[in-house]
């Protein structure tokens, strides 16, 4: 951290929590047929596998980003005095 001379430092805290988590195991395969490299290698500029290794990384944040959204926009998830039911109530 930056600070100027003689300024006051900043501090942090570390601690520990015994509360449980979970861990969620993602995975998904890219599979490139030998036949369909061997092609694509034989025009510049195309990196088949790099191009399905993306692919299959952006198919997994998809995944990850829906599943956040869901849990973010699902009123069972907040009390009821945190949801609003309806557009109109932004108005009151």
């Amino acid at each position: 951290m930056e600070r100027a001379p003689g300024a006051t430092r900043a501090e942090m805290e570390v601690s520990y929590s015994a509360q449980k988590y979970a861990l969620v195991q993602r995975g998904l395969d890219g599979k490139v047929p030998t036949e369909t490299l061997q092609d694509a290698r034989a025009v510049p500029g195309i990196d088949l596998l790099s191009a399905t290794s993306m692919m299959v990384m952006d198919v997994v944040l998809l995944g990850i980003e829906i599943a956040a959204a869901t849990l973010a926009t699902t009123n069972s998830n907040y009390s009821a005095d945190h949801v609003i039911s309806n557009l109109t109530d932004w108005d009151a």
